[in-house]
């Protein structure tokens, strides 16, 4: 059985290059002869670029070129040699719209997801995520595939059902997704975690070099956005705990009252392991709290506030694994929020039955041949 997997791993982002890692070593776990379909969507390429200082414009924009130039040089190299070091690609590299015609004839079965492939919003609706360049429907499903967002236009429903109904096997992530998929098409599609949790964090641990462990005694900031909020908890949290504080990014400016450090230009590996050897951490984003999760760790996640539409995937992940005490919102209680502790044993085992119910719908992806008879996620 030869898999392709269809998902956003161009991107510049941690949790994008880890989650297609993470499905692309369950399927091969599983049997399957697997490898990422090395598609290339011209507004991800243009908008993950390091740009010469000739095509900056204003003052701003060259001034931030000539002080980040070499970081985000060595992040590019940093992503580069994950993807070479960790991703099977498809032989067919930089392909574009016109050459995934030719996947119809290479593959037996294309999964696409997890990450936003579904959100309308990102790189202008791109269908090729919703596999319309396969003519054969059986050889369509997906796995965790994400909306990014709670709510859709009514002007795109016409268009989502006809890209929806053409798959044989629809998984999504969210439950939102899930109540998306009934609005538009009338279908109740498969829930299932992120890939990331297909692999225990001792696998994690493994794979990435983690092991022995080296717990030190840091707070880690994983953030898209600090809040005031975020701000005032980070500096409660290392006042009370005397942690020192590591922060994921890159300012010229105080951003924090307490002393801090910054990390960037670093790897998808050395990202895992500032989370398996954090104390703490702090977060507003999916793949950070699912990383905390996965290595137990003392976590505070605030949702986002500047693009409420798209929370759904935090509250669905602290929904799901009953963590929604772990939120950090305004009117935070100090004293009850930091006092309190995760009862992981639980959490765990909620972990593990999501991750059971995960591999036996990838496990008939897997091992069964096109026309076959499984219903797991079957669209009828």
């Amino acid at each position: 059985m030869k898999i392709g997997i269809m998902t956003f791993h161009r991107a510049l982002n941690y949790g994008a290059l880890l989650q297609a890692y993470a499905l692309q070593e369950t399927m091969l776990s599983l049997g399957a002869d697997c490898e990422i379909i090395d598609y290339r969507n011209p507004l991800m390429e243009d908008l993950y670029r390091v740009k010469s200082y000739r095509e900056c414009s204003g003052i701003k924009e060259r001034i931030s070129c000539v002080l980040h130039a070499s970081s985000d040089k060595r992040t590019h190299e940093a992503y580069e040699k994950f993807r070479r070091d960790y991703l099977i690609l498809s032989p067919k590299m930089n392909l574009d719209s016109k050459d995934l015609s030719s996947c119809n004839n290479e593959y037996d079965r294309i999964i696409c997801g997890s990450d936003q492939v579904w959100n309308y919003r990102a790189l202008n609706f791109d269908k090729n995520y919703f596999l319309d360049f396969i003519t054969d429907r059986d050889m369509k499903y997906s796995y965790a595939a994400s909306f990014g967002v709670d709510t859709i236009p009514e002007e795109y429903y016409e268009e989502y059902r006809r890209l929806l109904l053409d798959f044989s096997h629809l998984s999504v992530r969210e439950s939102q997704g899930c109540e998306l998929v009934y609005a538009i098409c009338g279908l109740r599609p498969e829930q299932h975690i992120d890939p990331v949790f297909l692999l225990s964090g001792e696998m994690w641990a493994e794979k990435m070099g983690c092991t022995p462990p080296q717990e030190d005694d840091y707070i880690l900031v994983y953030s898209f956005e600090l809040t005031d909020t975020m701000k005032r908890f980070i500096s409660d949290l290392a006042r009370r705990t005397g942690s020192k504080v590591l922060v994921f990014g890159r300012s010229f400016k105080k951003i924090l009252n307490a002393p801090y450090e910054n990390i960037h230009s670093i790897s998808p590996r050395e990202f895992v392991r500032y989370f398996f050897n954090a104390r703490y951490v702090v977060t507003n984003s999916f793949h950070g709290t699912a990383f905390s999760i996965l290595f137990n760790k003392e976590f505070y996640t605030e949702l986002l506030v500047s693009s409420n539409q798209v929370n759904s995937r935090l509250e669905n992940i602290l929904k799901v694994m009953n963590l929604e005490d772990r939120k950090i919102t305004e009117t935070y209680e100090e004293d009850h929020l930091l006092a309190s502790r995760v009862k992981w044993d639980e959490v765990n085992e909620i972990v593990s039955a999501e991750r059971r119910k995960a591999l036996h719908y990838l496990k008939s992806l897997a091992q069964i041949s096109p026309g076959g008879t499984e219903t797991i996620g079957r669209v009828m």
